[in-house]
């Protein structure tokens, strides 16, 4: 009987914790309920109130790898985080910026501004000299060539704040030439000149920079040759193409060579590595800022969208017009099939560089046909 009573206490004391902990669930639950109805409520105001365009669709920021999208600050911060492993994801969605920023395809008012080619290595820049310094005196405009052994490409804020202005100092009626990577002159509040430039097919580009800093031009002899060339061991200097492709693809085309993506990609440290950081950015301000890149396969089409463009700088017979000059790479040799397709892996991101501004390049050429201008 007594064993009975004592069970019945148990089970009573039992039963009253278990209600206690059911109207406490009920009370969080309905709170829970109110405050997600609150936080909902709260959120979509502020996705109405915001003055971007709704985002139609998001995805899960990840690898940039054949991804396009438009370099604001947050995308930037975004990709910064995946660079330092933090594990946070941020949505963002990709925007067609070549359809922000289509091709020029009506001339341009350069009267009033100064051209600026920011040369690449070993992307017919010296046949580009050779036919501008023909141009030069056949139209009567000015052109700065600063070109010098072991030229910067890269300075500091201070640096670039003195080339913006003594580039801009020339006002008008001149083309500035050198080897520099991409200045942003919004930064120093100065009027922006107009970009122009050549590139290259990057392994093609490579195995003529891997000769050059060897044994630069094949004109170039005695001092020339000496004043140019490059302080590089040895073991490098003598080392054949194939067998440093053959070693490490990767790391003979960074101990090798510039990639050609920071001449378009900014100052920044960042500018300089082979990485998808730069060649986003270097994609970006192609399409934003330069009036028309040329290709040096296919050299008197990019006179001629040089001429449609600038008829103050160019002629589309230029070409045929400069006289010839010897601007091969002394000792050049043309590697196997095999360490070429080894090269275009190692140069993933400066070929789809490559084939973005091809893309541009002959859109921008059939538009020119179309409007009679070429």
């Amino acid at each position: 009987m007594i064993y009975l009573i004592y069970r019945s206490r148990i089970m009573r004391d039992v039963l009253a914790r278990r209600a206690k902990f059911a109207v406490a669930g009920c009370i969080v639950f309905l709170w829970l309920l109110t405050g997600g109805i609150q936080f909902t409520t709260i959120k979509q105001n502020v996705v109405n109130t915001r003055k971007d365009p709704p985002i139609e669709k998001q995805r899960t920021f990840g690898t940039l790898e054949k991804t396009t999208f438009i370099a604001n600050k947050t995308v930037l911060k975004a990709y910064e985080a995946t660079r330092t492993n933090v594990s946070s994801q941020v949505p963002f969605s990709p925007l067609p910026f070549e359809d922000m920023y289509p091709v020029i395809v009506k001339p341009v008012n350069s009267s009033s501004a100064v051209v600026l080619y920011n040369r690449v290595p070993k992307c017919a820049s010296t046949t580009m000299i050779n036919t501008l310094n023909y141009l030069k005196t056949k139209l009567k405009f000015r052109l700065v060539n600063v070109n010098e052994p072991r030229i910067k490409m890269f300075m500091d804020a201070k640096a670039q704040a003195r080339m913006a202005n003594g580039i801009l100092e020339l006002k008008s009626d001149a083309i500035f030439v050198r080897h520099l990577h991409f200045i942003n002159f919004s930064r120093f509040g100065s009027k922006w000149p107009v970009y122009i430039n050549v590139i290259r097919d990057p392994v093609e580009r490579f195995i003529s920079y891997y000769y050059y800093v060897r044994y630069g031009f094949q004109s170039n002899k005695g001092e020339v040759a000496k004043k140019w060339k490059l302080d590089i061991s040895p073991e490098r200097q003598n080392m054949p193409l194939e067998e440093c492709v053959m070693k490490d693809p990767d790391k003979c085309v960074r101990t090798n060579s510039v990639t050609m993506l920071a001449f378009f990609c900014g100052q920044e440290n960042m500018c300089r590595e082979y990485s998808d950081y730069a060649l986003e950015k270097a994609k970006i301000n192609a399409a934003r800022y330069f009036t028309a890149i040329g290709l040096v396969e296919d050299l008197p089409n990019s006179f001629k969208i040089f001429h449609a463009l600038l008829p103050r700088y160019f002629t589309t017979t230029a070409l045929i017009d400069t006289p010839a000059k010897d601007t091969r790479t002394f000792m050049k040799e043309e590697p196997s099939l095999l360490v070429k397709s080894l090269l275009r892996k190692a140069l993933r991101v400066d070929v789809e560089f490559y084939n973005f501004i091809k893309r541009r390049f002959y859109k921008q050429l059939d538009a020119l046909v179309k409007n009679n201008l070429v």
